[in-house]
């Protein structure tokens, strides 16, 4: 009973979600943003200057590993002049999960996917997560700190970007 009644929820909750993927799409005309920020719910107005050009990716219950693939996936947007800056916001309690969501998906190439076959499936969503993304649920309590991942630092230092890691207590 209750997957008929999440249902239309989750596919109004992916619609949303799926906007996100607007900006990497090849008819888009945004390019060379000064910004990128791949995050929980995280509301970055504090942290993003006057005139800032930014894109934010951003979906409940965020990990290391998604950021990792997500980056990989749409840095291209970024400016080519060393002044680009990652933005990464998680919350403590989901750092080191090791799957990719369901919200990550429509990012994602098929082959990218595959490594992650468990999603293929039916990726469970749940319905706090559909709300989150529906009214755009976002909060600013986050604190800056050292990225712990290796792989996002040094992605980002042979690209030239800058790397700001924040993270939320739970």
């Amino acid at each position: 009973m209750s997957g008929i009644l999440i249902w239309p929820l989750k596919k109004l909750a992916q619609k949303v979600n799926k906007f996100q993927c607007r900006p990497f799409g090849a008819y888009s005309d945004i390019r060379n943003v000064d910004t990128l920020i791949i995050s929980d719910m995280f509301e970055p107005s504090k942290i993003i200057t006057a005139g800032e050009k930014y894109v934010q990716i951003a979906a409940p219950r965020r990990n290391l590993k998604s950021c990792y693939e997500l980056l990989r996936h749409t840095h291209s947007i970024l400016n080519d002049n060393n002044n680009s800056r990652v933005i990464i916001a998680l919350r403590e309690k989901y750092l080191y999960n090791d799957d990719i969501s369901y919200w990550d998906i429509p990012f994602f190439h098929r082959i990218t996917l595959e490594k992650y076959a468990r999603l293929k499936k039916h990726p469970s969503v749940k319905i706090s997560d559909c709300f989150k993304i529906l009214l755009n649920m976002k909060s600013s309590n986050y604190y800056e700190t050292d990225c712990p991942s290796l792989e996002i630092k040094k992605f980002c230092y042979e690209r030239g970007y800058k790397l700001k890691f924040m993270l939320k207590h739970d």
